[in-house]
């Protein structure tokens, strides 16, 4: 899927929302008459959420056409992808969850323009990223004050889970200790971005993935250290849902859950849970998968990063709340 499409179709889905509004106002029906559009998106958090134009990766597509990444044309943490007409490596291809939602709204990171003229979504997500670096980035969002025009994404945590399960590995931390870190990390991500509502500023929060199920997890010795994982996973996750307001005007919430997995955490039919790339990211492109590999059914690109299926899921997902729900200037 390309994000110059989305871009092209920014207008139309605007007037739509538009008249959706208005039809409900003059029904009677509806919280509110006019749909919230913010005008402009900063993303926090790791590399879920990261473009990344400060490194150049060389690629070469299938028909043996070389090209790079750089400035103004990022790469992502999953299987990047190639422009269908020009054949050159393309990040509008196969776009990230935020990208997704920034395109919904009109907007672009400037790591990644593609046919838009100018960024109203700035990225402060970073690789290796943990909770308490994005805490700090929120409250300071909150000193800016940009108020409810602004709207803010939130997804972090994996590298904070990795970490906390390899200080299991090396007895360095029991599971139960372990899994109390976790959840005092959620728990202060869920007071920070509450202080962010509490700002007025609309935010966007996703759990994490399936991580116990990734080829991350899948690589531990045994079944005991995989559980670990899931354990620390769901602290997380619950510990961040408990602690942030009631999804509705203040905060959105998106459910990280990876696409292609069953409510056990295992691979429904026709779904592949194993990694696509045979590279790792963010130097992994549609022409370095599995040989006959296909992107929409392979459920994770390598290590803890899902293919672009899951980040089409939470993209439509966030873009749904912020349309038919947020409305951070207004009292729950």
């Amino acid at each position: 899927m390309s994000l110059n499409r989305l871009l092209t179709r920014r207008v139309r889905r605007g007037a739509l929302a538009l008249c959706a509004a208005a039809v409900l106002s003059a029904c009677g029906g509806g919280n509110r008459a006019e749909p919230y559009v913010p005008t402009q998106l900063l993303a926090y958090g790791d590399e879920l959420s990261v473009i990344d134009d400060s490194v150049s990766i060389n690629a070469t597509n299938s028909s043996g056409v070389a090209s790079t990444s750089g400035p103004g044309n990022g790469v992502k943490y999953t299987v990047n992808g190639f422009n269908g007409t020009t054949g050159l490596l393309d990040c509008t291809v196969n776009p990230i969850w935020v990208q997704i939602l920034a395109a919904n709204l009109g907007m672009a990171f400037k790591e990644c323009l593609g046919t838009y003229p100018s960024a109203a979504a700035i990225s402060n997500a970073r690789p290796g990223r943990k909770a308490r670096e994005v805490i700090s980035d929120l409250d300071g969002l909150i000193k800016l004050n940009p108020g409810p025009s602004t709207l803010a994404t939130v997804l972090v945590g994996t590298n904070d889970v990795k970490a906390l399960h390899e200080q299991v590995k090396a007895a360095q931390l029991s599971i139960p200790d372990a899994v109390a870190a976790a959840t005092k990390l959620g728990q202060d991500l869920g007071a920070a971005i509450t202080r962010v509502t509490d700002a007025r500023i609309g935010v966007i929060v996703s759990t994490l993935p399936d991580l116990h199920q990734s080829p991350y997890a899948m690589l531990q010795e045994n079944l005991a250290t995989r559980d670990a994982i899931r354990q620390l996973t769901d602290a997380f996750n619950e510990a961040l849902v408990l602690s942030i307001p009631e999804t509705g005007r203040k905060v959105g919430l998106v459910y990280g859950r990876t696409v292609g997995m069953d409510r056990n955490g295992d691979p429904v039919q026709g779904y592949t849970n194993q990694a696509i790339c045979t590279v790792g990211v963010p130097d992994c492109t549609t022409t370095t998968v599995q040989s006959g590999a296909d992107v929409n059914t392979w459920i994770w690109a390598a290590d803890v990063y899902p293919t672009p299926v899951t980040h089409t899921k939470l993209g439509n997902n966030a873009t749904t709340l912020v349309r038919n729900t947020l409305a951070p200037g207004q009292d729950n």
